[in-house]
């Protein structure tokens, strides 16, 4: 009997046809999702990398500022000032010592604030960087001011020292030795060092001195020929023209608001019409130069909130002009913090006083009791009354 062929059904064929694209789009599947794992890890382990480098950076600015503040703190660490306790003589306690740090004053008890770091800032009557020379022939420093920050206020102010202020300071012979101290102005002590940093601390142990040695954390002198780089660094420094000094710029009209650059601003803070026969003409300057370091530090503060890239930018800018011991971790610890604090010309005092004519000079002297005041008022903290 003869045997009939089978064939596959139209419905098994097509069962076959559906099983294969099932399975080829189940291949396709697990094809992409690899890809898509592949892609994942690669994200993944790119987020972390940038993770990582952030980390890197954040913890590099915070060991930087940490290593900053620490070293400024130990410039100053353990020292406080010598003022003698100024009362009435019924007010005094017999047989009371009050520890260091601590004075009695207009019948209440003051503490000093080892919280407040001071700088000495000087400018120094030079044409370019500052160079070493023969002591006696060092240069004079022609702005004096001390920078103050107060963390419990978060303030800076500052203490403009005038530059023929008479003092006690130390001369010196060409060899760099100790002659004497003599009654002097102030801005002569810079003459007697290097011009570089044996005069910087010179003139910082003086101005310690002058204010019943106070501890200082660090200087920074300049050369009077960085203001104009410095202004140009920030995009220029606005400023109301107090006097007339088209002779100098024709732009520094009296009374017109102007946006100081490069030559325009060294003029603007560095004249002194010194063969007037008007007496203390740098009274004008300093004016002049208060006005101008507000508008600084409020365009600084303005720019570096928007860029913090420019710190050590205008850092850079100033080395080339500068001497400081205050070094690049420690300056970006101050520029960073600083940001947080408020400063005005209402925080630029002058140190009281009256200026003479003597000879040929001009000399600036300092009210004592004004003096003794302003030390209480910024560098101490009031604790109560005298018992």
């Amino acid at each position: 009997m003869e045997t009939e062929k089978t064939t596959p059904s139209a419905d098994t064929e097509q069962t076959k046809l559906i099983n294969e694209a099932v399975q080829k789009q189940e291949r396709s599947d697990v094809s992409e999702n690899r890809r898509k794992r592949r892609k994942n890890r690669r994200l993944i382990y790119a987020l972390s990398i940038i993770g990582v480098i952030l980390l890197s950076l954040t913890a590099t600015v915070l060991i930087t500022r940490a290593i900053g503040k620490s070293n400024l703190e130990k410039h100053a660490q353990e020292k406080v000032p010598e003022l003698k306790p100024v009362v009435e003589e019924e007010e005094q306690v017999a047989d009371t010592k009050l520890p260091d740090g601590y004075v009695k004053y207009n019948s209440k008890i003051y503490q000093f604030n080892e919280n407040i770091m001071t700088f000495l800032c000087l400018g120094i009557d030079a044409k370019g960087t500052l160079k070493e020379k023969t002591p006696g022939k060092a240069g004079q420093s022609d702005s004096l001011f001390l920078i103050v920050m107060n963390p419990d206020l978060k303030k800076v102010s500052l203490i403009n020292i005038p530059r023929d202020a008479v003092t006690l300071i130390d001369t010196y012979d060409v060899n760099g030795q100790y002659v004497d101290s003599e009654e002097a102005q102030i801005t002569l002590q810079f003459a007697y060092g290097d011009g570089r940093e044996k005069s910087c601390e010179m003139t910082e142990q003086v101005v310690s001195r002058l204010f019943y040695n106070l501890p200082i954390n660090g200087y920074a002198a300049m050369s009077m020929a960085a203001i104009g780089p410095v202004t140009d660094a920030v995009g220029g420094v606005e400023v109301e023209v107090l006097e007339d000094l088209t002779k100098l710029s024709p732009d520094l009209v009296k009374g017109e608001t102007v946006v100081l650059h490069g030559d325009a601003a060294y003029y603007y803070v560095e004249y002194r019409n010194c063969l007037s026969d008007e007496v203390g003409t740098n009274l004008y300057r300093m004016d002049r130069q208060k006005q101008y370091l507000s508008s600084l530090f409020a365009t600084m503060k303005s720019r570096t909130n928007e860029n913090i890239s420019l710190i050590p930018e205008i850092y850079q800018t100033f080395t080339d002009y500068m001497v400081t011991s205050v070094s690049l971790d420690e300056m970006s610890y101050l520029a960073t913090t600083m940001l947080g604090y408020s400063f005005s010309t209402d925080d630029i005092t002058t140190l009281a006083g009256e200026y003479v004519r003597e000879g040929k000079y001009d000399m600036y002297h300092i009210d004592e009791d004004a003096l003794y005041d302003l030390m209480i008022d910024t560098f101490y903290i009031e604790k109560g009354d005298v018992r």
